[in-house]
């Protein structure tokens, strides 16, 4: 991929260009959102063309939210159904990282947030999200607790429970979610396999 055209940033000068914290810069380096290589010292150096089509893809989602919302009071089409996705994690930056890569997908998905397990179950049962994507370990009400007390509720269950955690896959807790059909993602979170699972949630189809 090095090429003499290619032009490289530091990680904070990418975090100035986007308007983001160098956290959240590193963030989006080890899920591959942004494209970066380090130096011999250890230094990340991000392609400076990754950075211009995170610049250019939120410019794209802008103008199609504008014109979407001006259609809407014009005249009503038959469209794909948008789904409602809740994403639940304590951290604002892991958050804010995995909010910006599912609205770069495309997809017709609404996103919804909430920093514990307990604002989760509010969100859950206001929004009646499609799709709960929560971390473990969280403050006041862990992820454990909030997914069985969803599962425990057979009318609030959304269709798909992904957890995203730096928990060891063969930790006994996390290996009897899997047996309840919730998704195991490990982080740095693969955005790859998230957008592959989301797009079979849209067509509706089971992720496997």
């Amino acid at each position: 991929m090095n090429t003499d055209d290619d032009r490289y940033l530091s990680t904070r000068a990418a975090a100035q260009l986007l308007g983001v914290s160098l956290r959240t810069v590193q963030l989006w380096v080890e899920n591959g959102t942004l494209v970066a290589w380090k130096t011999a010292g250890g230094h990340r150096r991000i392609y400076e063309q990754s950075v211009s089509h995170i610049i250019n893809q939120r410019k794209e989602l802008i103008a199609r939210e504008h014109k979407s919302k001006s259609k809407t009071k014009t005249k009503t089409k038959t469209k794909t159904k948008e789904l409602v996705m809740l994403v639940v994690e304590d951290d604002i930056e892991v958050r804010d990282a995995y909010c910006l890569s599912i609205s770069m997908t495309g997809l017709p998905i609404t996103i919804i947030t909430a920093a514990n397990g307990f604002e989760g179950l509010i969100k859950v049962g206001k929004h009646h999200p499609d799709i709960v994507m929560t971390d473990l370990m969280m403050p006041n009400m862990d992820g454990y607790e909030m997914i069985n007390a969803i599962k425990a509720d057979k009318e609030q269950n959304p269709g798909n429970v992904i957890v995203v955690t730096a928990i060891p896959a063969n930790n006994s807790r996390l290996q009897s979610l899997a047996e309840t059909g919730v998704v195991l993602f490990h982080k740095p979170l693969d955005i790859n396999k998230l957008e592959e699972l989301l797009i079979n949630q849209v067509n509706g189809k089971q992720y496997a």
